[in-house]
């Protein structure tokens, strides 16, 4: 159940990052956790950022600082990233594309953290990982921005 969760969950942020043209890293609203918390909360980046800045630090340490029972806003949206699948550890790891067995999948250069595409490759790849798709499954990236950046990749059929 949390896989489909987490595939829902990443499908979502997917779409959102694929739409935007507000993609800034250094913004908590509008970074790679802050968009997963657009698609999750439905609340807007100037929102998410104004409860991010009620704890010190990125996303990584927010996440390792998370309390439920706290009252702050931010753990509450965190709250909801946990409730979708995720873990504090993937927070930090979506934060700095991190996690390496998505990494290992990936046949790129380093991934960096603040380039939009790279963040939809790492997002795509995982999301492929936890349908099980096949070890040959590759993404390949275009260098355009635009809605469809990668090659077809197959939709998880929830059963």
């Amino acid at each position: 159940m949390k896989n489909v969760l987490l595939i829902n969950s990443l499908s979502k942020t997917i779409n959102l990052l694929k739409n935007t043209k507000d993609y800034q890293w250094g913004h908590n609203g509008s970074c790679n956790c802050g968009h997963v918390a657009q698609a999750l909360t439905g609340l807007s980046k100037k929102e998410i950022h104004e409860y991010a800045m009620e704890k010190e630090g990125d996303w990584r340490e927010k996440a390792n600082l998370f309390c439920e029972t706290s009252g702050k806003k931010i753990d509450s949206i965190i709250k909801v990233m946990l409730s979708n699948g995720f873990s504090l550890e993937d927070i930090g790891d979506i934060e700095y594309l991190s996690n390496p067995k998505v990494l290992k999948r990936i046949e790129k250069r380093e991934l960096n953290r603040n380039e939009l595409l790279d963040v939809l490759l790492y997002l795509e790849t995982w999301k492929v990982i936890l349908q099980g798709l096949s070890e040959d499954w590759n993404p390949k990236v275009s260098n355009k921005r635009e809605v469809e950046i990668y090659d077809s990749v197959p939709e998880y059929e929830y059963v």
